[in-house]
């Protein structure tokens, strides 16, 4: 990949016709009070200290099953990551 087709792609990515940089703020809008809930609960804390085996489970957020809210945020990891490759198809083709 050229220079020039990095700085297109960089520039392709800050257009706000293509929504990337739209998606990328609500998804860390999500994600902040989540890791802040997570981090509270000492749940993030004990992954740096403990064996995966004796972790404490996160069974909720944002007062709903952490399941559930996981999953719909790597939905939306995915949808963005999905946009950012169909912004560099178009650009690169």
């Amino acid at each position: 990949m050229s220079e020039v087709d990095k700085q297109a792609f960089a520039a392709a990515i800050l257009d706000p016709a293509y929504g990337i940089t739209q998606k990328l703020e609500a998804l860390q809008k999500t994600l902040d009070p989540l890791q802040r809930e997570a981090e509270a609960e000492g749940f993030l804390n004990s992954l740096e200290s403990k064996s995966a085996k004796s972790t404490t489970r996160l069974n909720t957020l944002s007062q709903r099953q952490a399941r559930e809210v996981i999953e719909e945020q790597a939905a939306a990891i995915t949808d963005m990551l999905h946009a950012a490759k169909q912004v560099a198809l178009e650009v690169y083709y």
